[in-house]
């Protein structure tokens, strides 16, 4: 079976590192020698791994540890958004609210909705023409797009 290139950059990954079984090195070897694009990946990791093991250390200024406690302390001590009652009872009371606006909401809605009329018979068809645009092209002229569009909406042209 061919190894596909996502497994063989994990393998190469895992040889860099010797961590690599002998059967699937031998199977990545036979990948490497028929896929440049692996090989030039292959290249680029271990230029990179030479770089990094030549490196030298940089020192961090005087005073960079301290500061870095400092954003850390600081971070950690900002005020949380719900801080009321113990933690365990947050979740439990962020779904009661949830809950509570969402059956709010749907009492709403239901209170709204049946006090609603239904419109007129001609309320309704001048909705209908409004929403599907005819009539909206009626002070065109006869040969103008707007106008063949517009009859064309309202079954004159077939």
């Amino acid at each position: 079976m061919k190894m596909r290139c996502k497994k063989a950059r994990k393998n190469i990954s895992l040889a860099m590192d010797e961590r690599l079984v002998a059967d699937a090195l031998e199977k990545l070897h036979v990948h490497l020698r028929g896929c440049p694009s692996c090989q030039n990946w292959n290249r680029e990791q271990l230029w990179l791994r030479d770089q990094i093991n030549t490196a030298e250390m940089i020192q961090p200024s005087p005073g960079f540890y301290a500061q870095l406690q400092n954003k850390i302390n600081k971070a950690s001590a900002r005020p949380r958004l719900l801080s009321f009652g113990p933690a365990a009872w947050r979740p439990a009371l962020l779904r009661a609210a949830m809950l509570m606006v969402l059956i709010f909401s749907a009492l709403l809605g239901f209170f709204l909705g049946s006090r609603m009329d239904a419109p007129a018979a001609e309320t309704a068809a001048a909705v209908f023409d409004q929403t599907m645009n005819l009539n909206a092209y009626a002070d065109m002229p006869a040969d103008s797009f707007g106008a063949v569009y517009d009859r064309l909406l309202q079954g004159e042209l077939q």
